[in-house]
Formats: C-alpha cells, sequence, structure tokens
C-alpha cells in the first residue's frame, strides 16, 4: 500500500537520482539494517524464548532456507566452545 502522494514520489525519486553514490550506499545500508532490526524484533517477539543463537538460526532459516540454517547448526555445535 502507497499512500505517498505521486509528486511527492517524484521529487523523492529525483532526490535519489541526484545524490552522489557513497549517498545512495549509505541509504541502502541504512534502509537494510533497520529491515534486519525490525525482522529480528518480529522473530523475537514471536518466539520470547529462544535465546539469541536461536533467534539468529530461526531467521536465518526464514530468510535463507532450511538447508542452510542446518549447516549453520552443524558447524556451530561441531565449533570448540569457549577460548
Amino acid at each position: 500500500m502507497d499512500d505517498t502522494h505521486p509528486q511527492i514520489d517524484r521529487v523523492r525519486i529525483q532526490m535519489l537520482r541526484d545524490a552522489g553514490l557513497a549517498r545512495r550506499a549509505h541509504l541502502a545500508n541504512r534502509l537494510s539494517r533497520e529491515a534486519r532490526w525490525r525482522a529480528m524484533q518480529a522473530v523475537t517477539r514471536e518466539h520470547p524464548s529462544l535465546s539469541p543463537i536461536e533467534l539468529r538460526l530461526l531467521l536465518l532459516e526464514l530468510n535463507h532456507g532450511r538447508d542452510l540454517a542446518d549447516r549453520v547448526r552443524r558447524f556451530l555445535n561441531k565449533a570448540p566452545r569457549g577460548r
């Protein structure tokens, strides 16, 4: 759903076109970071009993599939604990 007035949308698009590469990269990075944070917040709300690592693994599974998440789980289970 988009409630932005078409003229505002045109101005916003032109501002992005006029922005330099560094500015556009910064904005893309910020939006990606915000999306990841919001996804983690949603998963945390839905599964409050999971540990931080379990939450990250669940998010990995939701975003990239069970196969990758299972491979990461196996890797983590083999990794030595502590330092």
